[in-house]
């Protein structure tokens, strides 16, 4: 989890993240890379090039860290 967080701080987002902190981490941020566990965990199940656009949908450096 904390190899996954440092990763998402430095991913760049296309979209808004609840903006709200709690105790000094970006709570939305929090959210957003449980999530991306949970899509990559249900991605492992999917064909390898799915996999791999599903994964990059989310988090470019993500895609390359993991299935490359």
């Amino acid at each position: 989890m904390l190899q996954s967080l440092a990763k998402a701080k430095s991913f760049k987002k296309p979209y808004k993240l609840n903006e709200k902190r709690v105790g000094g981490y970006n709570a939305g941020l929090v959210a957003k890379v449980e999530k991306l566990e949970k899509e990559l965990q249900k991605a492992k199940r999917l064909e390898p090039w799915r996999r791999v656009v599903k994964a990059r949908r989310m988090n470019q450096s993500y895609v390359i860290k993991c299935f490359q």
